[in-house]
């Protein structure tokens, strides 16, 4: 999700001090990535081109071994991580309204694992190095409130009878597991120890940090406790040891999570002491390589390449050209040993042209024609060449520049002044150790510590460009062989309560929907907060590095970025949702993916809904295995499908809107001509407008209907949203109130039920319109409907207020 960062950019990798290039406290580590060169995805992003050929940091650092405590902590919250996805789909499947059997089944799945889990006990403590006397209490604590939840759920499953009833208790147990994990408290006679997220965990976190040139633009934290390996099991290792998972990076400046995003990382971490590193042989994939790297330098003087006219750089350096390197220096870290010769190999990520990856470009070729005075045209020496009159030749893995410091390029042109190249010498570990020898790499490699044969000072080597610029350290990838290729689709329906961002209470939302180094745009809804999209967004043939049964574990995010389009500026951002896709490995899983609402967050607040679902399918070469192609609502708009779409019914929608009170003024004006509009699910209604709200506070007309496609379904019930606009002079309609209602479900009546059955279930409630915001208004259903035998006096006032608030969906 990268934008155009112009410059090339790498990735480092540290744990305390170590594994910072700037730090000259430790030995310098391969904990950063080669440089690369951002292009553009055809649409909206920018991404890293390493197709095949992943970059790899490896470093070793020294901590305390607190295993004993980091392992309990993973095993707690894989139960409470359990307990809750659990829960969550018991709540959708309370809410969608399933089946009561397949309810039940669902709740005693859940109450089976809770059993089942808690039944365990955490890790000993006996035989382990550093145990404390905490460490004896956190463990007798943790151990009994787990045999206390796991009574209870023993309790729960004899004698429940409903299940609505018990999901209070069941997420208590969700809130004790969480705070076995984050917060403790323990009591002592008079005073108290209160610690928060382990005051004893003195491994700290791990640092993902984005380097543009020679700045820091962004970064991660991971908790070291989520990729450390474990010898105690599966569930005593952390949630993504060795396993690939998806990070957004985030700016220094901000304290909490901003609106933007700089980049989306997908990284495999793996973290283990180094008595147990041959276990990492398990969890590898690819191929690994590991290349010492130089650069030759020259610069064009009288016409001459050479290295006389080198400013500020050596004949042979790394990248930045700053850190001097000879190759009779480069000596293999211990246990390692050359693998062949110093060999060319550009590093093709830094030398995009300007339009890759765009999808519509023009490329200029002229055709050369000479000939003698009063002779014929005939073709010149050089047929076909660009406007400078220069044909493109293979340069020896040259790279040139016009200025020392600007972008190289592949092609020689006439301004160029300076050019270098790469040369990479293969290593190979020296001993059997597959591919946890990646962990024996330590030390700089080919740095010249000398300068003309002279010894440096003490003073100038701290203010040495391996201070500065970090060492040059080993380059380690790891390569796939094989690529499999996927498709996938998303199906964007509809999203709700978003925020308002334009002059007249609306947005024109649309969203921008990425997985991995792809994205595409939806359409523009215009003047809505309650975009209906229905659309279907196909990313055909994505390339995917990894094997299948990887992906299926752990997906790759679909990220869908909303904004709101403005025809003057920029365009505006709404908010951020993410879902993981459906991964399908081959055509015998009859599994259709289902419409779920994802929140919508911008930074930390959450600002609205969006329905949304995702398929991922491994494809076969002929695409036979895929889905038919949905129906088109326009050239290149699909529409959501049959099966997954929801199935909507004609509903008829009546309001009974008597008429306003207590209007506050608006923009310093009081409310004078209002009238009403009410929209649910693409339709909209408008009653007739007051002329004077003092004199004649009710509508002329009180009933407001109209006929829409509703889902059957509540999950997928659209919200109603009630607005009031004032008719001002010179044309103004501004939106002086408005109000939102989620659940529409209590308003349903069957038409063709008898009368006395309908009646009950009309309710009636005050719908508060506060001036220029978007609320949710929670329907009360105290209030009695009017009695027939009111008087005339007090019913006409009566009615006026309450039929005001009077709502019915039929």
């Amino acid at each position: 999700m990268l934008q155009d960062v112009g410059e090339a950019i790498q990735f480092e990798v540290s744990i305390g001090n170590y594994g910072n290039k700037f730090d000259t406290t430790c030995k310098p580590l391969a904990s950063s990535t080669q440089y690369s060169r951002a292009v553009f995805d055809g649409n909206y992003y920018y991404y890293l081109p390493w197709a095949h050929t992943k970059p790899v940091v490896t470093l070793t650092s020294y901590w305390e071994d607190i295993s004993h405590r980091l392992d309990a902590v993973n095993m707690l919250l894989v139960m409470a991580e359990r307990l809750q996805s659990k829960i969550e789909a018991l709540k959708s499947g309370i809410q969608g309204k399933i089946p009561a059997n397949q309810l039940a089944e669902m709740w005693l799945k859940l109450i089976d694992e809770v059993i089942e889990d808690t039944r365990y006990t955490l890790p000993l403590m006996e035989g382990k190095p550093n145990v404390t006397v905490l460490d004896t209490h956190i463990q007798k604590l943790r151990s009994r409130a787990l045999s206390q939840i796991h009574e209870a759920a023993v309790r729960m499953r004899s004698e429940a009878t409903e299940v609505k009833s018990t999901l209070a208790e069941i997420e208590d147990w969700l809130d004790k597991l969480m705070q076995l994990t984050e917060e403790t408290n323990y009591s002592f006679a008079s005073f108290s120890i209160h610690s928060r997220d382990q005051p004893q965990n003195s491994m700290p976190d791990i640092i993902i940090w984005m380097i543009r040139g020679e700045k820091r633009l962004a970064y991660a934290r991971i908790p070291a406790h989520q990729v450390l390996y474990s010898t105690s099991g599966d569930n005593a290792s952390g949630k993504y040891c060795g396993k690939t998972q998806t990070i957004f990076l985030k700016y220094p400046q901000e304290k909490n999570n901003g609106p933007k995003v700089p980049v989306e990382l997908r990284v495999n971490i793996w973290l283990g002491l180094s008595a147990v590193e041959k276990k990492f042989n398990s969890f590898a994939e690819g191929t690994f390589t590991v290349f010492a790297e130089m650069y030759e330098n020259q610069a064009l003087m009288f016409g001459k390449w050479g290295t006389s006219g080198l400013v500020g750089r050596h004949k042979f350096s790394d990248v930045t050209g700053k850190i001097k390197l000879k190759r009779e220096f480069f000596l293999p870290p211990k246990g390692w040993e050359w693998e062949g010769d110093w060999i060319v190999d550009p590093e093709k990520s830094l030398l995009t042209e300007a339009d890759a990856g765009h999808t519509e470009f023009t490329d200029e070729v002229y055709q050369n024609e000479s000939r003698y005075p009063r002779g014929q045209w005939k073709p010149a020496e050089d047929t076909y060449t660009d406007a400078a009159m220069e044909e493109f030749k293979d340069q020896e893995g040259w790279e040139y520049a016009s200025l020392i410091g600007w972008k190289f390029h592949w092609k020689q042109r006439s301004s160029d002044t300076f050019r270098r190249r790469c040369w990479r010498r293969k290593m190979a570990p020296s001993e059997t150790h597959g591919a946890a020898a990646i962990f024996k790499l330590e030390g700089a490699l080919g740095a010249d510590t000398t300068e003309d044969g002279d010894e440096k000072s003490v003073e100038k080597q701290k203010h040495s460009a391996t201070a500065v610029f970090g060492a040059n350290t080993p380059i380690v990838s790891c390569n796939f062989d094989s690529v499999y290729i996927y498709h996938l689709r998303c199906y964007i329906y509809q999203a709700r309560n978003l925020m308002a961002l334009d002059k007249d209470s609306f947005s024109d939302p649309y969203a921008h929907v990425s997985f991995l180094h792809r994205s595409k745009t939806t359409e523009i809804i215009h003047s809505t907060l309650n975009p209906t999209w229905d659309q279907t967004i196909i990313f055909d043939e994505i390339e995917v590095y990894g094997e299948p049964q990887t992906v299926l574990q752990n997906p790759p995010k679909v990220v869908i970025e909303l904004f709101d389009n403005d025809k003057v500026g920029k365009d505006e951002f709404l908010g951020r949702s993410m879902c993981s896709p459906l991964v399908k490995l081959n055509s015998e899983m009859d599994i259709t993916p289902k419409l779920l609402w994802y929140p919508v967050t911008n930074g930390d607040k959450t600002c609205g809904d969006v329905l949304v679902t995702a398929e991922l399918i491994l494809r076969h070469k002929d695409g036979s295995n895929l889905p038919i192609l949905p129906s088109q609502r326009a050239p290149n708009l699909y529409m959501v499908p049959q099966g997954i779409r929801p199935v909507v019914q004609l509903t008829a929608v009546e309001i009974l809107a008597w008429g306003l009170r207590n209007m506050k003024n608006y923009q310093m004006a009081s409310v004078t001509s209002p009238s009403l509009i009410v929209e649910c699910g693409g339709e909209r209604v408008e009653s007739v407008v007051i002329k004077n709200l003092k004199k004649t506070p009710n509508f002329p007309s009180s009933v407001l209907f109209m006929k829409v496609f509703l889902p059957k379904e509540e999950l997928y019930m659209p919200p109603l949203v009630i607005k009031v606009i004032d008719h001002r002079q010179f044309g103004r309609k501004p939106v002086v109130g408005q109000c939102t209602i989620d659940r529409l479900d209590r308003f349903r009546c069957d038409p063709y039920a008898g009368k006395e059955d309908i009646v009950p279930q009309l309710k009636a409630s005050f719908l508060s319109i506060p001036p220029c915001r978007d609320v949710v208004v929670e329907i009360e259903d105290t209030k009695p409907l009017l009695a027939s035998k009111v008087g005339f006096r007090t019913d006409h006032w009566m009615m006026s207020v309450l039929s005001s608030r009077h709502l019915s969906i039929r």
